[in-house]
């Protein structure tokens, strides 16, 4: 439960669902670095680092020691967890809801795809059969 609540705590934030929809729309093994994300998200070294470390104890990134130069570097890969993006999805599902809401009645006596009349027409064409030698 503990671990359910950092989750939903780390991406309540805007930076935090940024980070995550910017890993998350990226290739699959593609290598991050913290300053990379700062600069093209435009937010906090610092900011950027405390999300990814979050991420981290949260098993949705992965580091890795990189030897680039003399001092190695960390850098992040993205898990591509499939629950985490149906959870975002649900989540702007449930919040656009009420925005795209309709409240009318309708009873759908006619069915739900009529015309502008009301009346709708139930001819349904006919399916021909086999030919004799279709494969």
């Amino acid at each position: 439960m503990k671990n359910m609540a950092r989750l939903f705590y780390t991406i309540s934030d805007e930076d935090g669902i940024r980070i995550v929809s910017y890993l998350g729309g990226g290739r699959r093994n593609k290598m991050h670095s913290v300053p990379i994300i700062s600069k093209r998200l435009n937010i906090p070294v610092e900011k950027v680092q405390y999300v990814i470390d979050r991420l981290n104890r949260l098993g949705i990134v992965w580091r890795v020691s990189v030897d680039m130069t003399e001092k190695s570097q960390i850098m992040y890969g993205y898990t591509h967890n499939q629950a985490l993006p149906v959870i975002l999805v649900l989540a702007q599902s449930i919040c656009s809801y009420f925005g795209a809401w309709d409240p009318s009645y309708d009873d759908y006596s006619l069915g739900v795809f009529k015309d502008e009349t009301g009346k709708m027409d139930n001819s349904l064409p006919e399916v021909s059969f086999w030919k004799e030698n279709e494969k």
